[in-house]
């Protein structure tokens, strides 16, 4: 839809007050700012709640936007300028990356949940599409302290698990080093649930005599490929919802709810993911408890084979011009630290 440019301004400054205020915007606000009369404005305001991007709500009030209204100013009107971060909000994202434990993926992923949380005020959720027919991509030995290793089981579809093991004795790095590669050469490929009887087959009890510590190793390495089974979704700041006065008890707890189911929530967001950040306004995610709520969801990659979300649901008047290039510069993060450290 194309708008003249008055009309364009009239429609991108009643977003932009209303995601502050929350408030109906009525013509007389807007007059200064866009240094024309109040009947201009009113009849620009009447001409764009006609073509279904203005609502009003009582016949005295001011007007609001649409679901329409804010997809054209997504698309088209939100202003560049805005969505350039500041160093403060690229600092803010950062932190999970620089606080994180050494080489390790899920304090980061849940670093950055929180971090995303905090920051658009919103409830924020990552998956990543785990089953057990996944491949085992690499297993990393990583030495974290004097009798400490933290196992790494990198899967396809981007599904990083790890756990640590405290031994009771010291260990030989180079014993180390081909121990990996011999669980590298024997699991690379292997379809995750095949793990632990291949594992068994390959290391017998006697096995523990001969080398506690590597037998430590193979028990983790089984335990992490049973943790990789069915969709893994994790859910911070759903209590940043109850705080809108946009919303009511009922509705807050119905996309609770939603977000609250694995498997759902993880076909919802591959659905609707087709792009590095996709967003749907309200409607538009065909989902009768997301019918006021937005969602953004951003995607990270890894490998440039296998792919997970990181998104936020909010109110339709959340700021997308801040939200959506600080989702991309998150997930941009998330991907270069898991192939930096762990791509193959």
């Amino acid at each position: 839809m194309e708008l003249g440019t008055r009309k364009a301004k009239v429609l991108e400054a009643i977003v932009n007050s209303y995601i502050v205020t929350g408030e109906p915007v009525s013509s007389k606000s807007l007059c200064d700012n866009l240094k024309v009369s109040s009947s201009t404005v009113r009849n620009d305001m009447a001409e764009l709640t006609q073509l279904g991007l203005l609502e009003q709500i009582h016949a005295s009030s001011g007007r609001v936007p649409s679901h329409a209204g804010y997809r054209l100013y997504i698309d088209q009107l939100m202003s560049q300028g805005a969505s350039r971060l500041t160093i403060e909000s690229k600092e803010e994202l950062s932190r999970p990356l620089f606080s994180c434990k050494i080489n390790d993926p899920e304090d980061l992923l849940r670093g950055a949940l929180d971090v995303v949380a905090e920051y658009t005020k919103c409830a924020a959720v990552s998956a990543v599409p785990s089953k057990s027919c996944s491949g085992v991509r690499a297993i990393r030995l990583i030495i974290v302290g004097h009798r400490s290793i933290m196992v790494v089981l990198v899967a396809s579809a981007g599904v990083i698990r790890n756990k640590i093991v405290l031994c009771d004795c010291c260990f030989n790095q180079e014993e180390l080093v081909a121990f990996q590669r011999i669980l590298q050469d024997n699991l690379e490929g292997l379809e995750v649930r095949r793990v632990p009887s291949v594992l068994a087959e390959a290391f017998d009890e006697n096995f523990a005599e001969v080398s506690p510590v590597l037998c430590e190793i193979v028990e983790a390495v089984i335990d992490l490929s049973d943790e990789i089974s069915g969709a893994e979704v994790d859910l911070t700041g759903e209590s940043n919802l109850f705080f809108y006065p946009d919303f009511d008890l009922d509705s807050v707890s119905g996309v609770i709810d939603f977000l609250n189911s694995p498997d759902q929530v993880l076909s919802f967001l591959k659905e609707n993911q087709d792009d590095d950040v996709s967003v749907l306004v309200g409607e538009e995610s065909k989902l009768c408890e997301f019918g006021r709520f937005s969602v953004i969801i951003s995607k990270y990659d890894f490998s440039r084979q296998d792919t997970g979300f990181i998104a936020i649901v909010g109110p339709t008047r959340m700021d997308y011009a801040k939200i959506i290039p600080s989702m991309k510069y998150l997930s941009s993060l998330i991907s270069k630290f898991l192939n930096e450290n762990f791509g193959l």
